[in-house]
């Protein structure tokens, strides 16, 4: 292979997950990069121990002078989640696996003033599709399961267009040069195929700077920091913490929704929702009858077709059920059709069918002296931000602002 096919994904998407772990499987290069922090590779088969999913892997650096805040990350990792996969098909094909992205505390903490270029090529593509948010745009452009053949030219063509020109913030040009040192030296081993997972934002990017990079016998090292205690860990993370919602702007909205599509595909995923959402109501005593599912049911249907979609997709489903269950004005936008702050005055029926879809799940690491010793570790690290990963706190903490400045811990993805 004389270029290294470069998949740019949408993290924790589950049509993005089959993608990768398809082309893995069927393409079996020896090289597996993923966008991921390169300061835990010689820990990567942590990763494949028989974990309760979410987990996540901590990167933390400590000042020993006490003179500026620590930092920290999160790079969370669900089934559904399309890095995930590639570890896992990588391991079954035995391709040599690394991850190829800075730790947070190799990266840059300058400010940069440069427009977010992302963000006004975002706006345009909403304008133009009068889609409500990017999450439902996403929805309807990639996770109908009818567009799965045509996938990888339909990322490429819709990553392409949002990076456009634009060379990211000095962050991000950060981050993928040190990625692009990886592919280089990757594809100087001339040995075998190279085959790299990383966010769509970056994948245009990549494309062009590996070829630009001079070439490196040993693999790509971490830059050294002075006075400074730096790690990583392995440690559960929660289901609740991997929705957009929760202020995680890399997440995907709903991920118990985005589990069941993953696992069962889009047509049992519906018939579980309604099951799970008239269940939650009845328990939280709403008005939830068998005939008012019965109608969201016939409505999602009907949404969907006239949507275009093979099967009715999450916000078909949730509009549906919105529609067919709350008889009066609504006094707030629905919870799902914009991101941040969730109105005050929205519907009680719609905070549980958000909280439904959250979920409440926590990860469990596997039973090995290594892993347990590192979640030991962690939870004494992050003690203080337990509430985090909090569930019973979901929609109570969703959502007033965490002084970042003295926490200085994010995620990151």
């Amino acid at each position: 292979m004389s270029e290294p096919l470069i998949v740019g994904i949408r993290h924790h998407s589950p049509a993005c997950a089959r993608l990768v772990k398809s082309l893995i499987e069927s393409q079996r290069p020896r090289y597996v990069l993923i966008e991921g922090p390169a300061d835990f590779n010689d820990r990567v088969d942590e990763l494949l121990l028989a974990h309760q999913l979410p987990v996540a892997i901590y990167s933390y650096c400590q000042y020993q002078d006490g003179a500026a805040p620590g930092r920290g990350a999160w790079t969370p990792f669900a089934e559904f989640s399309p890095e995930w996969q590639a570890l896992q098909a990588a391991r079954r094909i035995q391709a040599q696996t690394y991850f190829i992205d800075l730790p947070c505390w190799a990266q840059s903490e300058e400010e940069d003033d440069s427009p977010d270029m992302q963000e006004e090529s975002q706006a345009l593509l909403l304008r133009a599709t009068r889609m409500d948010n990017s999450d439902t745009l996403w929805d309807h452009l990639f996770e109908d399961e009818s567009q799965q053949t045509a996938l990888p030219s339909a990322l490429a063509h819709y990553f392409a267009q949002l990076r456009g020109d634009s060379p990211g913030d000095a962050l991000n040009r950060q981050r993928e040069a040190f990625m692009a040192r990886w592919i280089g030296w990757a594809m100087q081993q001339n040995n075998g195929d190279v085959l790299v997972v990383c966010g769509g934002w970056h994948a245009p990017a990549l494309a062009k700077m590996w070829r630009e990079c001079p070439q490196e016998i040993n693999k790509p090292e971490l830059p050294s920091l002075a006075d400074a205690v730096t790690g990583c860990y392995l440690t559960p993370y929660s289901e609740k913490r991997l929705d957009v919602l929760a202020g995680y702007l890399s997440g995907m909205p709903a991920p118990v929704w985005q589990n069941w599509c993953w696992r069962w595909g889009l047509q049992q995923a519906g018939e579980q929702l309604l099951k799970t959402v008239l269940t939650r109501l009845r328990q939280h005593h709403l008005p939830a009858s068998t005939a008012d599912m019965a109608a969201a049911h016939l409505h999602a249907m009907a949404l969907a077709q006239l949507r275009g979609h093979t099967l009715p997709l999450r916000t078909d489903w949730l509009d549906a059920i919105a529609g067919s269950l709350i008889k009066e004005a609504l006094n707030a936008p629905l919870p799902w059709s914009y991101r941040g702050v969730i109105h005050p005055d929205t519907d009680p029926i719609l905070l549980t069918l958000i909280d439904t879809l959250a979920g409440d799940g926590f990860g469990k690491l596997a039973p090995s002296d290594a892993t347990a010793t590192s979640a030991k570790r962690c939870h004494l690290r992050t003690g203080t931000y337990r509430n985090l990963f909090s569930g019973g706190a979901y929609l109570k903490s969703l959502y007033p602002p965490m002084d970042w400045r003295k926490v200085r811990c994010y995620i990151g993805w």
